[in-house]
């Protein structure tokens, strides 16, 4: 039996980011961080009020290593920079079959 997916508490992206974030937000401040700029891109998403508080979770870690990492400028960043395409469909990330992330082969 799979559980059904986290619904997103009803809260915005940001707010719900507001919760997970490592310095209690405060990385967001400085608007060139690479918080900031995942931040971003996820709040560009059309669909990231459908997403499940794992999904977006996950979205917003892996858009973190990109920015942080100049994924911009990897062989290989297919699905990336795609806001729509499932985070699982992206370039070296392994999930499970629940969706989960198990790890990454970049």
């Amino acid at each position: 039996v799979t559980a059904a997916p986290t619904p997103l508490p009803t809260m915005n992206v940001r707010e719900f980011i507001n919760t997970i974030a490592l310095e209690d937000g405060t990385e967001f401040n400085d608007p060139n961080s690479y918080q900031s700029r995942a931040l971003r891109w996820l709040e560009g998403n059309p669909n990231a009020n459908t997403y499940s508080s794992n999904q977006l979770t996950q979205r917003y870690a892996l858009r973190c290593i990109y920015e942080s990492t100049s994924g911009d400028g990897w062989t290989i960043n297919t699905g990336w920079t795609s806001p729509t395409t499932e985070e699982c469909d992206w370039f070296g990330i392994v999930c499970n079959a629940q969706k989960r992330i198990q790890r990454l082969e970049l």
